[in-house]
């Protein structure tokens, strides 16, 4: 076999268990999130839970985002934690840098983790998703 071909077949491999490993590492860390935070309390709606830091330069610009979405979305409950000191919080939720967003549907479950500033857009996409998960309907179909 000619050693270029092979090379490549190696590289090619090698990328795939790379992708197959971040796809399962992101799967159990969803998982882990949503044990964290379920054991935190219940919750009877979709929440964003907010991590930031002081002298934190993109906290400061999520938090912006966050308070824009906070006013349009009524039926979602904000908290925002100062992760320097509410160091018991962030420990439980896995929060390992800021700022940090979590979006958690009704049943406890974590939709997603952002561990970077996020723009509306996304968090609004986020948000959607974890209410269109917790609809009555869609418990339903899960059985």
């Amino acid at each position: 076999m000619n050693p270029t071909l092979l090379r490549l077949l190696i590289v090619v491999a090698l990328g795939g268990f790379a992708v197959l490993g971040f796809r399962v590492w992101k799967a159990w860390s969803l998982r882990e999130s949503t044990r964290r935070v379920r054991a935190i309390g219940d919750t009877s709606q979709v929440s964003v839970m907010y991590f930031s830091g002081p002298n934190c330069a993109q906290c400061t610009a999520q938090e912006a985002v966050i308070r824009q979405i906070e006013r349009g979305e009524p039926s979602v409950e904000f908290a925002s934690y100062d992760a320097s000191v509410d160091l018991e919080v962030a420990s439980r939720v896995g929060v390992m840098s800021v700022p940090t967003t979590v979006i958690v549907d009704k049943t406890g479950r974590v939709h997603a983790r952002n561990g970077r500033f996020v723009n509306a857009e996304i968090l609004l996409t986020q948000i959607k998703a974890a209410k269109a998960s917790s609809e009555p309907a869609n418990l339903a179909r899960r059985g």
